[in-house]
């Protein structure tokens, strides 16, 4: 599998920072068709039940 890189944000918060990096990784992810469509709805769910989106 080919190494992929990501720019770590200078953010403050840790958290947001975290956040940010895995926002990256899932983009890519979708870019190359690696998460179905069922599983992306379900981490943007996950997410605005997690932030009160």
């Amino acid at each position: 599998m080919k190494q992929m890189t990501f720019e770590i944000p200078e953010i403050d918060n840790d958290e947001i920072r975290c956040i940010a990096v895995l926002l990256q990784v899932m983009d890519s992810y979708i870019e190359k068709d690696l998460i179905d469509d069922k599983t992306q709805i379900r981490i943007a769910q996950w997410f605005a039940n997690k932030y009160n989106a």
